[in-house]
C-alpha cells in the first residue's frame, strides 16, 4: 500500500466526518492549522486521556509560549503545567514534554525524526501512538503494527 492509497482512505474519513457535521479531533485540527511535526507531537502528548476541547485550548496556550523544542526548554516544568492545565495528568505530561524536547535537541537537531524507530523514548508509549503524529506531507507512509525488519520496528 502506497501513500496515494492512504491519502484516499483518509480523504474518505474526512468526507464522512464533515457530512455528519462532526468535528475533527484536536490533534488533526492542529496538524492542519500548524503543519508542524513538533507541534503535532506535543499536541498528541497533551491529548492522551484528555478531551479534544481541552487539548486544543491547552496546546494553543502552550504554543503561544513556545514554538519549538529550544523555546520549550526555556519554560520551567511549572510554566508548562500551567499552560496545559486542565489536561489530564498535566504534571506528568509537562515533565515528558521537557524530556522529549531535550532528546529532540540532543539527538535529532531539534527536529522530529522521520523514521518511527527514531522516535523519542520519553514515556507515554509514543512509538505505539506514532500514527497520531506522523504528519502528512512528509512522504511518510502511515505507521501500523505489523511485520517488520530488525532495523525498523513496528509501532
Amino acid at each position: 500500500m502506497n501513500d496515494a492509497y492512504w491519502d484516499s482512505v483518509f480523504a474518505l474519513f474526512k468526507q464522512a466526518i464533515e457530512k455528519e457535521g462532526g468535528i475533527f479531533p484536536s490533534v488533526s485540527v492542529i496538524a492542519e492549522r500548524e503543519n508542524d511535526p513538533f507541534r503535532v507531537l506535543i499536541a498528541t502528548i497533551i491529548s492522551l486521556r484528555t478531551k479534544d476541547e481541552v487539548t486544543l485550548d491547552a496546546s494553543t496556550r502552550l504554543f503561544t509560549l513556545a514554538k519549538d523544542p529550544e523555546h520549550m526548554l526555556n519554560l520551567s516544568e511549572e510554566e508548562i503545567q500551567k499552560a496545559i492545565y486542565p489536561a489530564g495528568f498535566y504534571k506528568t505530561k509537562a515533565r515528558n514534554i521537557r524530556a522529549i524536547c531535550t532528546i529532540l535537541l540532543e539527538h535529532h537537531g531539534g527536529v522530529v525524526p522521520n523514521e518511527r524507530y527514531q522516535y523519542p523514548r520519553a514515556g507515554h508509549g509514543l512509538r505505539r501512538r506514532c500514527p497520531l503524529f506522523r504528519p502528512k506531507g512528509r512522504g511518510i507512509s502511515p505507521c501500523f503494527p505489523g511485520p517488520r525488519s530488525r532495523e525498523e520496528p513496528s509501532c
